[in-house]
């Protein structure tokens, strides 16, 4: 063997006991348990997963399962329905309108022993309103199967029982009521669903009827003790006031100032504004620049109204047929929004045709905004937020527009708001009275009531005479001549209780009603809408009235061919409280088909 060849071995032996020496060689402890302890975690962590995916395939056999079981029950059930057409199946001809509670004392039976129809589904294919309803004068045959308790709680007595099946009875029932009905009821048993009685649907005719009493020709005068205000179209409880002249006058307006119904030139701590001829402001002697929205806009009107340390100014712009409102606060250093076209509360005339203003009226922690067009828009300010009082001027009240004075007399729940119309021959005094803090209770408008007396002045002015005894003084110009007249204001007859009852609401005494419901009710009481302070009762047949909750639907014990409605009011500690009622916007009522 050459002597290379013994290098190539010799260098062979040497790789192979260099590769596998580190083999023989132990490890030392302080590699060792590092690595086992990180190995041994590892394992743990794998056997902790086996068993998470053993227990997530578990779980998921079970809901397969279970699956499969609802799949094979619903097809049952289907199958059942489509078997037996009887299984709450309950016909009827409405859509959106299908009364969803009924109000009825033919109910009593049944919630009285809800245990014993815990198992029982109601099917009312008669379109009665109610089981007691369904019953006839004459002898009524019900095919039922057999549980005899359960009849006894529905019918109120135990049945006379023919066994002429021994699956199906055929019962008899002795108690009559005088509603008749065509068609028998038929009563199943099952164990599944059983739907609330409220949720059982009325079958008939719906018809609806609605008041906003602008006049009484719907109205029973001879049963309705309540005050109407012709022009507020609302009813009240009688006002109380005194209304007196105290001196014929020399002088215009009896020496009454204008200065603050139409204010030139206010001043306060920060400064003095004032307005020219030409609709601009001026502050401290110079021209104060208005907002840039106003820089393309064409200004008809403005108003400013001075409150502790800041102003309210308000301005009306655009042409006649484009009439829009704005109202900001002026501090002497920057104009802050109340009003304008991007705030949530805005004043855009619904009937345009131009020469509205904006006046104002309180102070800082309670005023009143009011524009007078055509058509009015009123918003009342305080510390707890913006309430929209539109509605206390409707057409009627502004009467096309008017020149407002606005004087406030109280603080809080006893504040009250008195709007006096300004114009020759548009003489009036409106009222606003509180809820709360944050709420208006409702107003009136003394026009009608003074139209009772003696008082027809041509035009007036206001002023306050003692706020603690709401007193107002009157500079009426009668004629050619100039009267004072005391006014105090003593709220309304709260001394006993009063109501408001319609005339029969039905044309056709041919149709039968069988329920009804009021579903849209404007009524403001101390203690809600319409709340403990008032009653709702409605009646079938003259006379017969029924307690009856307002949004819930009502069954009559009987049919009857008319349909009447009465509200019924409680009086108040607080001679200055009265129930305001404007309008019944909705009286439905179901007829049997």
């Amino acid at each position: 063997m050459s002597s290379k060849e013994n290098k190539s071995k010799e260098i062979l032996k040497t790789i192979k006991s260099t590769d596998t020496s580190w083999l023989n060689k132990r490890l030392a402890p302080k590699y060792f348990w590092p690595i086992f302890g990180v190995l041994f975690f590892l394992f743990l962590l794998s056997i902790f997963n086996l068993l998470s995916l053993l227990q997530i395939r578990q779980e998921m056999n079970r809901n397969l399962e279970d699956l499969r079981t609802n799949i094979s029950l619903s097809q049952d059930m289907a199958t059942k329905k489509n078997s037996d057409e009887s299984l709450f199946s309950t016909s009827t001809a409405l859509d959106n309108n299908i009364p969803t509670e009924i109000s009825s004392s033919s109910f009593e039976n049944i919630q009285n022993d809800e245990a014993s129809l815990s198992s029982a589904l109601i099917n009312i294919e008669t379109g009665a309103t109610d089981l007691a309803t369904a019953s006839s004068a004459a002898t009524q045959v019900i095919l039922v199967k057999p549980i005899d308790s359960i009849l006894a709680a529905i019918f109120g007595s135990s049945p006379q029982v023919s066994n002429s099946d021994p699956n199906v009875k055929e019962v008899k029932v002795d108690k009559t009521v005088s509603v008749p009905a065509p068609d028998p009821l038929k009563i199943s048993y099952s164990n599944d669903f059983i739907p609330p009685i409220s949720e059982q649907l009325l079958s008939g005719r719906l018809s609806s009827v609605s008041d906003t009493f602008s006049s009484l020709s719907n109205i029973n005068q001879s049963e309705t003790d309540m005050f109407w205000d012709e022009n507020m179209t609302v009813f009240v409880f009688p006002p109380v006031y005194e209304l007196k002249k105290q001196s014929d006058c020399s002088a215009p307006d009896c020496g009454l100032s204008r200065a603050m119904t139409d204010i030139q030139s206010s001043c306060l701590s920060p400064g003095c504004l004032s307005k020219s001829s030409e609709s601009k402001l001026s502050f401290a002697g110079k021209e104060l620049q208005l907002p840039p929205v106003f820089k393309d806009r064409k200004i008809s009107k403005i108003n400013i109204f001075p409150l502790a340390n800041s102003w309210l100014i308000g301005i009306v712009t655009g042409p006649s047929t484009a009439e829009q409102g704005w109202v900001y606060r002026f501090d002497g250093l920057s104009f802050s929004p109340l009003i304008t076209n991007e705030t949530e509360y805005q004043i855009k005339p619904l009937f345009q045709k131009g020469g509205g203003e904006i006046a104002f009226g309180g102070d800082s922690k309670d005023f009143l905004v009011l524009y007078s067009g055509y058509d009015a828009i009123a918003y009342r300010f305080r510390e707890g937020g913006i309430e929209d009082v539109s509605k206390y001027f409707g057409l009627r009240v502004s009467g096309g527009g008017f020149k407002a004075q606005i004087l406030r007399i109280g603080e809080g729940q006893s504040s009250i708001y008195y709007v006096c119309g300004l114009d020759e021959n548009e003489a009036k005094i409106i009222k606003i009275w509180s809820k709360d803090a944050l709420n208006s209770a409702g107003a009136l408008d003394f026009s009608t009531v003074f139209a009772d007396s003696s008082f027809y002045p041509q035009s007036i002015l206001c002023g306050i005479s003692d706020v603690q005894t709401k007193k107002l003084l009157i500079a009426a110009k009668i004629k050619d001549r100039y009267e004072l007249w005391n006014f105090q204001d003593k709220g309304f007859d709260n001394s006993s209780s009063r109501q408001v009852t319609s005339i029969n609401l039905k044309d056709n005494n041919t149709e039968l009603v069988k329920a009804a419901v009021i579903s849209d009710v404007g009524v403001e009481t101390k203690s809600g809408c319409p709340g403990s302070s008032a009653s709702v009762y409605l009646a079938n047949e003259r006379g017969a009235f029924n307690y009856v909750n307002t949004y819930l639907w009502h069954g009559f014990a009987k049919l009857g061919s008319e349909l009447y409605w009465r509200f019924v009011f409680q009086p108040e500690n607080d001679p200055f409280y009265s129930p305001w009622f404007s309008h019944i916007n909705r009286l439905s009522y179901l007829s049997p088909e």
